[in-house]
């Protein structure tokens, strides 16, 4: 199962693999759910919500602009 934070309400949505990347909403509030694999950019504000408290493995890639 894939687990996808809302990210209106923050709440943890199980999606099965196989509907990965179709439309999805918010099982509480209804809000549309990036099923898609691509990136999420995560802050010093969401950090714990997104990575910490993550049910699976996390890939984290950490850049910054300024360094080439």
């Amino acid at each position: 199962m894939l687990e996808i934070r809302c990210p209106a309400c923050g709440a943890i949505n199980r999606i099965p693999p196989a509907r990965a990347g179709q439309p999805a909403r918010c099982g509480r509030c209804k809000a549309p759910l990036a099923t898609a694999t691509a990136p999420v950019a995560v802050t010093d504000a969401t950090f714990d919500a997104i990575v910490r408290e993550a049910g699976t493995p996390v890939l984290l890639d950490c850049w910054a602009e300024w360094c080439a």
